[in-house]
């Protein structure tokens, strides 16, 4: 039996927009700004995208839902795995720095709200 080791419930809900880029070049080229967002959770992400993107890698992350955004979200790449169709799935975790923000905790907390009516 596998004990589930999330602090978080995780969503797995498409109705999440994200954008990805790189630091240093944010707002002008993204990564892939129609990266697909398969599941969120408080602390992190996991998105389809066609670029392959390294264990390890920092990252700037957009997301949104309906009318509550939260912009400029510096992540880590965790994991990544190649799909059967050649694109890449990716697990993302949000900086501790960046959720520690009240800003952002209470947005990642509104947006994990709406997820969950969405859910039901």
């Amino acid at each position: 039996m596998t004990e589930e080791k999330r602090r978080y419930t995780r969503f797995e809900n498409r109705s999440l927009s994200v954008a990805v880029a790189r630091p240093g070049i944010r707002g002008i080229i993204r990564t892939n700004p129609t990266a697909e967002c398969l599941n969120f959770s408080r602390t992190g992400l996991q998105f389809d995208c066609r670029q392959e993107l390294n264990e390890g890698e920092k990252l700037v992350i957009d997301i949104a839902v309906d009318d509550l955004c939260l912009n400029e979200l510096r992540a880590e790449v965790v994991s990544k795995l190649q799909t059967a169709t050649g694109d890449w799935c990716h697990g993302a975790r949000f900086c501790l720095e960046e959720i520690k923000k009240d800003d952002v905790f209470h947005g990642l907390l509104m947006i994990e709200a709406r997820l969950k009516t969405e859910a039901r």
